[in-house]
């Protein structure tokens, strides 16, 4: 039977809208609520949270949506599957929880700061309702139902953003960040399973576990990796450093993600459904060519801007006492530019089925990371920022092997949709600091910033035409497949 049906390409920018749409909103929403805290409670309490959470979130990877990848890629799915990863999840978030509980001690004199063991607890019931969340969260975005996904994580922000703000205006502190990534958490979990319209049923079975596990456990190392990877220079210098330095630390890494948020995560988000829809070595090249393309575009004016605009922006948004962040912020803009030009080469490793090859090449980086840091965890906070920039470059081109070796694909076919990107960026760098080093030394941190961010705007829309024409005009046409229409017969195989 003919008709009217939704293209591959129509489904995959149909749901990229969404996913854009909602993570824009959503972390808007986040930003503007981890900003106003931050000024409230300074970088020494922001430290402090840093310190209990780089412990909290690797639990987190191990018992959230990472372990959950494989309800997305498995092509029949069933009832025990879901059942046994939910059950699996929610006895294990409540044995870490009480193991934490009984480890915030020790995990608090490690530090220095007796805060830590008080607080642990309570930031343990995050991980709690993420893992809750993790299966429905997995049906939905297995149906590419990133509207609904949009709708109940930005539900959560706004509560969330009412009970941090609020306790931060009330003077609570550390527990003003505590209350707002909680009430996130179990809100977006009770919001999620509604729209999934999914209850756990009691189907779950051993064989299912390891069947599951089978792809998980590459998936969730490569994950875990990853997240101790981000975490090391809380873990390893944070004793060394102290809360306020290493506040300078998680400062800069909240606002670098927040960007890589708004860039880069509605792409990922939609990239792994869509890569696992293809079967040709060909196809999936091709679609990565496009979410690099696209990510490319975003990203490097995104995160150069940031480096040239940083001395004004952090001090204005943050407050004057995060002013030695700067060049913090400066570093860690170059490692999402990495993270960014790893991520979708990344996942074309895991919709081939190949997740321990993208662990192989993380466990590269965190390692080569580990050693840096700890070599320079006594020299100071931006030498410490220096060592986790240059670890996370390790892993890339470890990366690119590995698809090369999977697809066939060039190395150069790999890296190439940067390029040009990357030299529009830097003709943008340019204007915008050659404008900040000529302005008038009178003018207020707020119109400099401004201005540098539109001539910065128009620099690179000029730039971009000249030297990205193509890569442009292909976005833009792969953009506009969600209006068009096809007649392609039901049951016919989808491909790009």
């Amino acid at each position: 039977m003919g008709g009217r049906i939704v293209s591959f390409d129509q489904k995959i920018v149909h749901a990229l809208f969404w996913a854009s749409t909602a993570s824009w909103l959503r972390i808007s929403l986040a930003a503007l609520s981890y900003i106003l805290i931050a000024r409230f409670i300074g970088p020494e309490a922001l430290g402090i949270v840093a310190m209990t959470f780089a412990i909290v979130s690797l639990t987190r990877v191990l018992l959230g949506e990472a372990v959950t990848e494989s309800l997305i890629q498995k092509r029949e799915l069933e009832a025990r599957h879901k059942d046994t990863m939910f059950w699996s999840l929610a006895i294990g978030s409540s044995l870490v929880f009480l193991l934490l509980w009984a480890a915030a001690g020790p995990i608090a004199r490690y530090y220095g700061e007796p805060v830590v063991a008080i607080i642990m607890p309570w930031a343990m019931l995050s991980v709690v309702f993420t893992s809750l969340r993790a299966v429905p969260m997995a049906l939905l975005r297995r149906d590419l139902k990133f509207h609904w996904i949009g709708l109940a994580e930005t539900s959560a922000e706004v509560l969330a953003a009412i009970a941090g703000i609020g306790l931060a205006l009330a003077g609570y502190g550390v527990w003003s960040l505590v209350a707002l990534y909680v009430v996130r958490n179990f809100v977006a979990f009770a919001v999620t399973i509604a729209f999934a319209k999914w209850t756990p049923g009691a189907k779950a079975e051993l064989a299912a576990f390891r069947e599951l596990f089978g792809f998980n456990s590459a998936m969730v190392i490569n994950t875990a990796l990853y997240r101790l990877q981000r975490e090391l220079p809380v873990l390893i210098a944070g004793p060394v450093l102290g809360a306020t330095l290493t506040g300078y630390i998680s400062a800069a890494q909240r606002l670098a993600v927040m960007l890589a948020d708004l860039t880069v995560l509605p792409l990922a988000q939609v990239a792994m459904p869509g890569f696992s829809s293809l079967s040709t070595n060909a196809a999936i090249l091709k679609l990565n060519k496009r979410f690099m393309t696209l990510a490319a575009l975003i990203v490097c004016p995104a995160f150069i801007g940031l480096i040239c605009v940083a001395p004004q922006a952090v001090p204005l948004i943050l407050g004057a006492e995060y002013a030695p962040a700067v060049p913090v912020v400066q570093l860690q803009a170059l490692v999402v530019l990495c993270i960014a030009g790893a991520y979708f080469n990344s996942t074309v490793l895991r919709a081939k089925g190949r997740p321990d090859l993208q662990a192989v090449a993380t466990l590269v980086s965190v390692i080569m990371t580990a050693v840096f840091v700890y070599a320079m965890k006594d020299a100071g906070v931006l030498a410490v920022a220096v060592a986790v920039a240059m670890g996370y470059y390790f892993s890339w081109p470890v990366i690119l092997y590995a698809v090369k070796y999977l697809t066939g694909a060039s190395m150069t076919s790999l890296v190439e949709p940067f390029g040009r990107p990357l030299i529009a960026a830097s003709v943008m760098a340019a204007a915008v600091l050659g404008w900040i080093a000529a302005g008038p030394i009178q003018q207020s941190p707020l119109a400099m910033m401004m201005a540098a961010i539109v001539l910065g705007a128009l620099a690179y829309g000029a730039a971009v035409l000249v030297f990205a024409r193509r890569a442009i005009d292909e976005t833009i046409t792969w953009l506009k497949a969600w209006r068009s229409e096809t007649t392609t017969p039901r049951g016919a195989p989808a491909d790009i």
